[in-house]
């Protein structure tokens, strides 16, 4: 707080900061933007607006548990587009592949063609079309994994 105070005192006289407050309902999460306001000399008072951002940072530490999940498992994975095209591989990827996620980029590489010709068609198998009136438009995922280990 002491920060949005300082921010206050210089020009355009604004402060944004977060902040986290015991509440009836438990600990929440509010986004607070403070506006200094003047009626003359000696006279005025800061407008503060609140906003409740719990869910937002529970969501945010979420997607982060998440990544580090992925980012430290111990198996190869490879996330892509409908389309096919590399979005993310993790670590383990490219240390089995030794190719970086830039260069599958750069290359616009198909991913599949990485793995062992029995994987190949091991995976290719276990893909299935995606029935129409699923969610998912023709525009859209054209294919699915299917529930069975494949």
């Amino acid at each position: 707080l002491a920060a949005a105070d300082g921010e206050l005192r210089r020009a355009p006289h604004q402060a944004e900061h977060q902040s986290r407050w015991r509440t009836a309902q438990g600990w929440r999460w509010f986004a607070w933007e403070e506006t200094l306001i003047t009626a003359g000399p000696g006279a005025g008072g800061v407008r503060a607006v609140g906003h409740d951002i719990t869910r937002l940072r529970l969501a945010e530490e979420q997607t982060y548990r998440l990544s580090r999940a992925v980012e430290q498992s111990p198996v190869a994975m490879v996330i892509t587009d409908p389309a096919g095209r590399v979005q993310y591989v993790n670590a383990k990827y490219t240390e089995a592949t030794g190719r970086t996620l830039e260069q599958l980029l750069d290359d616009d590489a198909d991913v599949l063609r990485d793995l062992h010709a029995d994987e190949t068609a091991r995976i290719l198998a276990g893909l299935q079309p995606m029935p129409p009136g699923k969610g998912a438009s023709p525009e859209q995922a054209k294919f699915r994994s299917c529930a069975r280990e494949c």
